[in-house]
């Protein structure tokens, strides 16, 4: 585990039926309403810690990051519909184009799995590739 999922797990987003959002805290499931910032919702919780904040406030970061290169490698893909009859070009636009917005976002996606708890990470985690497939 990492610090996140030492003292907190990620909130479940809440649905229209859900108004509120159930934090776990030390193990007990604590719930707040929907719209309140994951921030707050520590702090109604009793939790103040910098620390936390911190790393809250990276998350939402690289979130931010992430969705945006996301967002870029998108319109890649898009624009590479251009070279499409053109073999050679196509490659070299994906190669120095796509491949590199790829790049940017593994990175993001890199960082974020330092940070986020196994629990909620989507994908397999390196140790996983490494060890158990």
């Amino acid at each position: 585990g990492n610090l996140m999922s030492n003292h907190y797990n990620m909130p479940h987003l809440p649905t229209a039926k859900s108004p509120l959002v159930t934090i776990e805290v030390d193990g007990q499931n604590v719930e707040v309403p929907g719209d309140t910032n994951l921030l707050e919702a520590l702090k109604a919780v009793g939790i103040e810690n910098p620390v936390q904040e911190k790393l809250a406030n990276k998350l939402s970061s690289s979130l931010g990051c992430l969705d945006s290169a996301i967002s870029d490698l998108e319109q890649s893909l898009i624009n590479a519909k251009d070279c499409a009859d053109d073999v050679y070009k196509l490659s070299k636009f994906y190669r120095d184009d796509v491949f590199a917005k790829m790049q940017a976002l593994r990175a993001i996606a890199d960082e974020l799995e330092t940070i986020v708890s196994d629990k909620f990470w989507p994908f397999p985690v390196y140790s996983d590739l490494l060890f158990r497939i």
